[in-house]
């Protein structure tokens, strides 16, 4: 018989709290919080919820400061939207592009067609074009190199590393054809599946 667990370093300098929501106290307003949207769409993260935050209460040079943290980042790089059809580490499932673009009364939008955490999430509901280019602006700046580190440190195999850094690639070069910042960064993902400047 086995349960699940949350296991967490104790420091002296930091106390928990408890979970934090994404749309009570205003956070569906915090441009960070909207643009943690973005970000979990881009690695298919579908397990944003209530359960998976933690406010902590840490002593910085400045006194006492409140810290909004995600503590379970699992569930993604698979199937993230319908509501019994997610999967997590499933590379057959978790498609190349993740944003569409598109004008509504002249003003640009855009939206997240294959994506829909596992609970309503206010934040997330509420990201705006503007929110998009900023976390597509940091998002650019991972190279391919930190990609792979990154999933292989994971545990991935070398087949799975290659497969998933060529996904994210392209996934990111979509986000930023769909937000319009192909004049400031580089698309790396070209036909057949080779990377470059």
């Amino acid at each position: 018989m086995t349960r699940e667990a949350n296991i967490q370093l104790k420091d002296e300098n930091i106390q928990s709290i408890g979970p934090w929501t994404f749309d009570d106290l205003g956070h569906e307003h915090l441009r960070e919080l909207r643009g943690a949207g973005v970000l979990a769409a881009w690695v298919g993260w579908w397990d944003a919820r209530f359960e998976n935050t933690r406010l902590r209460v840490a002593d910085t040079p400045y006194g006492k400061m409140l810290r909004h943290y995600f503590n379970d980042l699992g569930a993604g790089l698979g199937r993230a939207a319908g509501t019994f059809s997610h999967s997590s580490e499933d590379s057959n499932d978790f498609v190349p592009t993740f944003t569409r673009s598109f004008r509504r009364f002249g003003e640009l939008r855009i939206e997240f067609p294959d994506y829909e955490p596992i609970e309503d999430n206010g934040a997330f509901k509420q990201i705006t074009f503007d929110d998009a280019r900023w976390m597509a602006r940091l998002i650019a700046q991972f190279s391919e190199e930190q990609i792979r580190a990154g999933l292989k440190a994971s545990g991935f195999s070398p087949a799975e590393t290659a497969i998933y850094a060529r996904k994210l690639i392209s996934r990111r070069d979509q986000l930023l054809r769909d937000t319009r910042l192909t004049n400031e960064f580089s698309i790396f993902f070209c036909e057949g599946g080779a990377m470059g400047n």
